[in-house]
């Protein structure tokens, strides 16, 4: 059980920003008329209500039974129907009457005193004295009331006779008291006593006669007053007739009200607290005011944190799949960008630029497009210049010497023949070898071998380090391997190779790392084990320093003496531990390590951060390379284009200034080979036969956008330009100037140049180009005469159908989907399972209903239908399917697009249904911003939907749901699960 409430704990979470089931279905078909036809056998006092099969019944109130038979129900026949006098039944219904006296309160039920004396006295003579529920007339001085009980006439004869408290009678020559009707003659024959036969006694609600007189009582939920006859209505009572909660005093209700609430000067009303009124209700940003509560609201890009008031910027590129390369987080929102040869689309995807689009890719005879890429290809008996670019007839390239590096080259018949060496003193940063040869020729294609990048050489060169890792055992009181244990360990074991100087491990000797492991793989040391010792593994690494190298021990010396002398302090210790004694200090103690129990392993050489090992040589990276560690053996590379070294042994390149302008050398090692106005190549405008200074501008009728060409782009048809030196078509005076989605088209010979619209799957966002740009990857437009990227859209239908959970999305979301469209989506859960909806948003264009989303059991217009919209909607909608199984389709026409929609869903055990639909028409969850911003969480959503799917993850979330969501959302949901599981 405990489990189970576990695991379904986290349902609490999902519907925060539920809305009503019911609302949000709407019927598949047209419901049956038998209601308004009258074709029903409803009793009469009964109401028809029509279903989407057939009708129901239902008694009206007042009346109980089936709804084909209905019976009267006899309100008085329950605690007098809440009257506090008479209660009369009525068909269908009940009145409340009040005894002489008495008048009928507004609530139809109490019974209030009536005072008489408000109306001509009350028929009084003289004075009018008002009772509860009666009255009584007193007459002046020198009168006495007569039998009426309402005149009054001059007495004398009763004048003597004092202290009748009615009615004073003069009757054959003496004088008695006597009471008026109701009443009776107290025992001193004076006093008159009340009974419940007059005024209801005097109580407001029940009258009993007792010994001394009427005693008062009260109907059910009301409370005698402290003058023992009213009676005041207890909270049972229309709530006391407070707004909000009532609370039973001595003295009668108390109305209280909720936190965000002040009682109204009638004692009864609560009336709203605007908590923004004051210091903005604590929030950093927007304070919305609620009846009897507030919230913080944040901006749309930011979220609320733990306390509730302060916002906090919601990472976006931290969930995965928010763009397809690389995501730019900004203050509220985020930045896709492409790697280098994609373009954006759909604000949020990436897809592969067709670089040979764009003016043939810059190529003059050949382009072939490449993912990511693209590459200029030349026609038979010519090769590609250096520049990738240009086609030069077929002949060899002269190479250029890296730095500190020797090129020979000769000459034969056919071919020519280079060798490159290192100056005296330096090395090759890559293989071992003394020289390498390069050939180019007919036999290569005019294409030197060997040559993606030349290789440098180096002269900062050092001997290497040696390494050798080592193990030995100890016995210790316990083994313990915690980190600073180990780290003390390493101190220790550092400070007893360098205190003996026969292990000759001084200042260029260090050990390098220790690594302590409880007992031994060895068989033979196994038994050493024992109750109260442990026995312990310390596996480390020695590492022994070169020191610089003099004229009198190079650099071969050097290495040479540095891995005798790691040998000897090796051989040493092994001595020192197998025949002698060596302790080592652990946990603040000495311990003997165990004899015999040394092994070191083979030596190794290594170099420091920015060097390679060349013929066990340490070669610093060469200038126009840097050092890269992450292979398994660290290498040297050639900075990339755009970026040089002038420095040794650096780990990383410079960025050349932009004004070195565009191109530039690869593997660059200075600032003259970084871009076109420091290498000397010809600039935007010119060209040259080699692309190289000198150069001659692009003569009139010609142009030449790129650096480093040999020859100049024409305009066509006999078109000019205004001047020579130009960059761009722009500069080309055509007849008319194309405006963005057209290009000017001077390619065939047998058309007259004009400007047409764009082709499909092409657009233009300029004025006056002679070219349109393919869409990135497979998008294509909506029709032709594109005018921006954006609309370059996939038409493919987006979503994933999983088991237990997946999501269904429009194609090219989050950018506008296509026109003409349809895409169609099934989900058919396991046996015992049910779906669950989340719709975050819906945009879809305005209109006729072109464009719709239709949710129901299958293809069949007749199924059950659990959502049917063609209009937006930014408040989230969570429901339940109507039905086991889903058909989904999405359809538009050919007019306006909008965003669409990326809905997620997740299948649940029935099991749950009662807590979930409970939840989900719980409209209270949907009320505040703060619980409708989960649904537009993706990173929240997406953990909630997993663990919703297979509950058993919940226990992954567990340690941190509460500083996921608001305190509120789980205030309001964590009784419903209570009351599912305890009932």
């Amino acid at each position: 059980m405990r489990c189970q409430q576990a695991a379904v704990l986290v349902y609490i979470w999902l519907f925060g920003i539920a809305s009503t089931n019911d609302s949000r279905r709407m019927r598949s078909r047209e419901a049956m008329n038998e209601c308004k036809e009258g074709r029903h056998n409803c009793h009469k006092d009964a109401e028809c209500h029509d279903t989407r099969r057939s009708f129901k019944c239902k008694c009206k109130d007042g009346f109980y039974g089936n709804g084909k038979i209905c019976v009267d129900d006899n309100e008085c026949d329950y605690e007098n129907g809440g009257c506090v006098h008479y209660c009369s039944n009525t068909h269908g219904n009940y009145t409340c009457a009040c005894k002489t006296g008495f008048k009928l309160h507004k609530d139809g039920h109490n019974c209030l005193d009536n005072n008489e004396c408000f109306h001509n006295r009350g028929g009084c003579q003289h004075q009018c004295l008002n009772t509860l529920g009666s009255y009584e007339c007193k007459c002046n001085s020198g009168y006495s009331l007569q039998s009426d009980g309402k005149t009054c006439v001059a007495s004398t004869w009763c004048r003597d006779s004092k202290g009748c408290a009615h009615h004073c009678i003069h009757h054959g020559g003496r004088s008695y008291c006597a009471c008026r009707h109701g009443y009776q003659l107290a025992s001193n024959k004076r006093d008159c006593k009340l009974t419940c036969n007059v005024g209801n006694g005097g109580c407001q609600h029940k009258c009993t006669d007792g010994p001394r007189g009427p005693i008062c009582g009260c109907a059910p939920n009301y409370m005698l007053t402290p003058d023992r006859k009213k009676c005041l209505a207890t909270c049972k009572v229309d709530n006391g007739g407070c707004d909000r909660k009532c609370e039973d005093t001595p003295t009668g209700p108390r109305c209280i009200c909720p936190p965000g609430f002040l009682l109204h000067q009638d004692r009864k009303t609560c009336i709203d607290v605007d908590e923004c009124d004051v210091g903005n209700g604590g929030c950093s940003h927007t304070c919305l005011n609620n009846i009897g509560s507030f919230e913080c609201v944040c901006p749309v890009g930011f979220k609320t944190q733990a306390d509730e008031r302060t916002c906090k910027d919601v990472d976006e590129c931290t969930r995965n799949g928010t763009c397809d390369h690389t995501c730019i987080n900004t203050p509220g929102s985020f930045q896709c960008k492409c790697h280098a040869g994609y373009a954006k689309y759909a604000i949020t995807h990436c897809g592969d630029i067709n670089e040979c689009s764009i003016n043939n890719g810059g190529c003059q005879q050949i382009c072939r497009n490449k993912k990511g890429s693209h590459e200029c290809l030349c026609e038979k008996g010519y090769k590609l210049h250096i520049n990738n670019k240009d086609c030069v007839s077929e002949k060899c390239q002269p190479l250029m010497a890296p730095a500190k590096a020797i090129l020979s080259c000769s000459h034969t018949s056919t071919d020519e023949l280079c060798t490159l060496t290192c100056e005296g003193g330096a090395e090759f940063t890559r293989e071992p070898v003394d020289k390498y040869t390069f050939k180019c020729g007919s036999s290569t294609l005019y294409k030197w071998t060997n040559n993606a990048t030349l290789p440098t050489c180096s002269d900062s060169v050092l001997p290497p380090s040696f390494k050798r890792k080592a193990k030995f055992l100890f016995m210790a009181e316990k083994c313990r391997l915690r980190r600073r244990v180990r780290e003390k360990f390493q101190e220790n074991l550092q400070k007893s190779l360098s205190r003996h100087r026969k292990f000759q491990c001084s200042n260029l000797c260090q050990v390098n790392f220790v690594n302590l492991q409880c007992g031994s793989r060895r068989r033979k040391f196994r038994q050493l084990t024992n109750d109260s010792k442990a026995l312990i593994t310390a596996e480390f690494e020695i590492e022994m320093s070169p020191q610089s190298p003099t004229s009198k021990c190079d650099v071969k010396c050097m290495k040479e003496e540095v891995e005798r002398r790691l040998k000897k302090a090796i051989r040493i210790l092994r001595k020192s531990i197998n025949k002698d004694k060596f302790y080592v200090k652990f946990e603040g103690n000495d311990y003997e390590v165990t004899k015999r129990s040394f092994k070191a392993g083979g030596t190794k050489a290594s170099c420091s951060k920015g060097k390679v090992l060349v013929r066990e040589k340490c070669v610093a990276c060469a200038v126009g390379s840097y050092y890269d560690s992450r292979p398994k053996n660290a290498v040297c590379r050639p900075c990339s284009s755009g970026y040089y070294q002038d420095k040794e042994g650096q780990m990383s390149c410079k960025q050349c200034p932009e004004s070195a302008g565009p191109g530039g050398y690869p593997a660059a090692s200075s600032l003259d080979q970084c871009g076109v106005h420091f290498a000397g190549r010809c600039e935007p405008g010119s060209f040259s036969n080699n692309a190289y200074k000198p150069c001659t501008l692009c003569p009139k009728g010609t142009y030449q956008p790129e650096a480093g060409r040999t020859q100049c782009i024409p305009c066509g048809f006999g078109i000019q330009t205004a001047s020579e030196g130009s960059l761009k078509f722009q500069d080309c005076d055509v007849k008319e100037t194309c405006k963005p989605g057209y290009f000017y088209s001077n390619q065939h010979s047998n058309q007259r140049p004009q400007c047409l619209k764009c082709p499909k799957s092409t657009y233009q966002s300029e004025y006056g180009q002679n070219y349109c740009v393919q869409c990135p990857g497979k998008t294509t437009t909506d029709s032709d005469g594109a005018r921006n990227s954006s609309e370059c859209k996939d038409r493919k239908c987006g979503g994933h159908i999983g088991l237990y959970q997946g999501y269904i999305e429009t194609p090219n979301y989050p950018g506008d989907y296509p026109s003409n469209i349809e895409c169609t989506w099934s989900i058919t859960p396991e046996k015992g399972r049910r779906i669950l909806i989340i719709i975050p948003e819906i945009h879809l264009a305005e209109g006729k209903c072109g464009d719709s989303l239709v949710m129901r059991k299958s293809q069949s217009n007749y199924s059950i239908s659990t959502l049917d919209t063609c209009v937006s909607t930014d408040s989230p909608i969570a429901f339940t399917a109507r039905s086991r199984k889903l058909w989904i389709r999405f359809k538009t026409d050919s007019h306006s697009s909008e965003s669409g929609f990326s809905i997620p869903y997740v299948t649940y055990n029935e099991e749950y249904q009662e807590l979930i639909e409970d939840i989900v028409s719980d409209g209270r969850l949907y009320s505040l911003h703060q619980h409708r911003s989960i649904l537009q969480d993706r990173t929240l959503l997406a953990a909630l939907m997993e663990v919703i799917a297979q509950p058993h993850k919940y226990f992954a979330y567990a340690n941190t749901s509460m500083s996921m969501f608001p305190e509120s959302f789980i205030k309001l949901l964590r009784p419903k699960v209570l009351r599912f599981f305890n009932s």
